[in-house]
């Protein structure tokens, strides 16, 4: 895998300062985006990838949820995670007006409390939602955004393990 450059690369601190986990956006040869980390994800039962155009800071629900990573039960959690190739609703800048809906030719955008939801499954990355939002809330995967990596413990609790 090619690295994307270097100012992607983010090291950032646990919330309890004990470890600290690298997390990386990375292009294959074949274009296909791949996030990764290198934080020991022990202890946690799944993982959360959430994207948004503002940092994780203050608020680990920000954002969109791309996917939720259970392990297997012969398996440890994993430590990568290939982004779709798919489009993505920005929730904090999404005002529901519904044009995007009535864009897609697929039918992979619904509404969920009041905001568009692309699923990944579904959406064929034509761009048609894209250009049909009055307010700019749909973006591809990339540079442009931000991620983070979120353990989720036995009790349902959030710990950040990556941002970038």
């Amino acid at each position: 895998m090619r690295p994307l450059p270097a100012l992607l690369t983010l090291s950032i601190l646990w919330c309890v300062g004990v470890a600290v986990a690298e997390l990386a956006l990375e292009e294959t040869s074949g274009g296909e985006k791949v996030l990764t980390w290198d934080a020991s994800v022990a202890g946690f039962v799944e993982i959360e990838i959430r994207a948004s155009d503002s940092s994780f800071e203050e608020d680990l629900s920000a954002g969109a949820l791309i996917a939720t990573l259970e392990a297997d039960p012969d398996a440890d959690l994993p430590t990568s995670f290939a982004l779709p190739a798919s489009f993505l609703v920005v929730p904090e800048s999404c005002i529901g007006c519904g044009l995007c809906i009535s864009q897609c030719p697929v039918s992979a955008i619904s509404m969920v409390d009041g905001k568009a939801v692309i699923d990944p499954s579904l959406c064929i990355a034509c761009g048609l939602c894209v250009n049909g939002c009055a307010v700019n809330s749909i973006v591809s995967h990339g540079s442009s955004l931000h991620y983070a990596v979120i353990g989720i413990d036995g009790d349902g609790s959030g710990h950040l393990i990556g941002a970038l």
